[in-house]
C-alpha cells in the first residue's frame, strides 16, 4: 500500500498529462496568429505592413484637426509668408488682419518677391507655396495632408531600404513624440531628405547623397552635420583616405594626422564643390532676387485676382478659367 501510494504521488495520472498537453497546444494556437501578424507588420511588402503608418496618420490628423482654422499656428504663418512673397504686402489683405500682424507691414508697401520668411531659410517658400493651390481657407488642411504624405514617404523608404523593423519604429516614435506637431510643421521634409542622403550614401550614389544633404541644409541647419561623415565615407570608398593601421596615442597622433592631410590632393572634391555650388547658388539667387522697379504691375494684378477667386472655394478645375479671366 505504501509503495503504490508513493507511486501515485510521484507519477501524475494520465488525465493531468493530457490537460497539460492540451493547454500547451492552445497556447501554441494562440501564439501562431500573433506571430503571423507580427511577421506581417515587419514584412517589406503587403497591406498589413502599411497599417502602422495608416493608423498613425489618422490619429495625427485627428489630433491636429482642432487647430486647422486657428490664425496663430505655424501653418498660418507659412501661409502669410507664401502670399506676401508672391503678391507683396497686398497678399496679406487676402487673409484676416490678425493672421499676418507679426509681419508689421501695415505702414509699408512691399512689391512681390521682396518679402522673405523672417525665421526660416528662403527655400522653405517652395514648401509653403504648395498648399496655395487650394482655397485659402483650407490652406492648413492641405498642408497637413502634404506632411502626412511626407511621413508616408519616410515610412516607405525605411520599409524598403532600412533594417527590419525600422519603419515600425518610426511610426511608433512619430506617434508618441510628435503626434500633434508633425503635421503642423515642415520638419518632416528635411528629415526625409536626410534619410534619402543616408540611403544614397549606403548604395554609393554619392552625387544624389550630396544633393539631398544640400537641399536639407537649405531647409534646416542640422543636415549639414552629416557632411563630414559623408565626405570621409566617399573617400574611403575610393580608397583615397588614409586610415592608421594601429591604435593612436598622443605620441603618434600628430604624425598620423599629417599623413592623413597629405592625401588631400588625391581626395574627391567634385561632389563637395557641387554641394557648395548649390548652397551658394540658391542663397545668392534669393539675395539678388530683386524685382523692385522691374516687376510687371499686370502680373501683380493677375496673381491678386487669381487668389481672390480662389477664396470663393470653387473646384480646382476652374483655376485655368480664373487665370484667363484675370488676364
Amino acid at each position: 500500500m505504501r509503495k503504490s501510494s508513493l507511486i501515485g504521488i510521484l507519477a501524475p495520472d494520465r488525465r493531468t498529462c493530457q490537460t497539460e498537453v492540451e493547454r500547451n497546444a492552445k497556447t501554441i494556437e494562440i501564439k501562431k496568429p500573433l506571430t503571423a501578424l507580427w511577421n506581417a507588420l515587419l514584412a517589406r511588402q503587403g497591406i498589413v505592413a502599411y497599417l502602422p503608418i495608416i493608423i498613425v496618420t489618422i490619429l495625427m490628423l485627428c489630433a491636429a484637426s482642432w487647430q486647422f482654422f486657428w490664425l496663430n499656428t505655424d501653418p498660418a504663418r507659412y501661409q502669410c509668408y507664401a502670399l506676401t512673397f508672391w503678391l507683396g504686402s497686398s497678399g496679406a489683405q487676402l487673409l484676416p488682419a490678425i493672421q499676418c500682424s507679426f509681419l508689421h507691414i501695415s505702414s509699408v508697401a512691399y512689391p512681390p518677391f521682396q518679402m522673405l520668411p523672417l525665421e526660416y531659410p528662403p527655400l522653405t517658400l517652395a514648401i509653403f507655396s504648395l498648399a496655395l493651390f487650394a482655397p485659402l481657407l483650407y490652406y492648413q488642411v492641405i498642408f497637413a495632408v502634404l506632411m502626412a504624405l511626407t511621413s508616408a514617404l519616410i515610412y516607405w523608404l525605411l520599409l524598403r531600404y532600412g533594417p527590419r523593423g525600422a519603419a515600425l519604429a518610426f511610426a511608433f516614435y512619430l506617434l508618441i513624440g510628435a503626434w500633434t506637431l508633425a503635421l503642423e510643421r515642415f520638419d518632416l521634409v528635411p528629415a526625409a531628405l536626410t534619410l534619402l542622403c543616408l540611403i544614397a550614401a549606403e548604395r554609393k550614389h554619392w552625387t544624389v547623397a550630396y544633393i539631398a544633404i544640400a537641399s536639407g541644409f537649405l531647409l534646416k541647419i542640422y543636415p549639414i552635420l552629416f557632411l563630414p561623415a559623408l565626405f570621409i565615407a566617399e573617400q574611403q570608398d575610393a580608397q583615397r583616405f588614409y586610415i592608421p593601421l594601429t591604435s593612436l596615442t598622443f605620441k603618434t597622433l600628430p604624425g598620423e594626422l599629417w599623413c592623413t592631410l597629405q592625401g588631400m590632393r588625391h581626395w574627391r572634391w567634385k561632389n563637395t564643390l557641387l554641394l557648395l555650388g548649390i548652397l551658394l547658388g540658391v542663397t545668392g539667387f534669393f539675395a539678388l532676387f530683386d524685382f523692385q522697379g522691374g516687376y510687371s504691375p499686370d502680373m501683380h494684378r493677375t496673381l491678386t485676382c487669381f487668389y481672390r477667386h480662389r477664396q470663393s472655394f470653387q473646384p480646382a478645375i476652374l483655376d485655368l478659367g480664373y487665370t484667363f479671366a484675370c488676364l
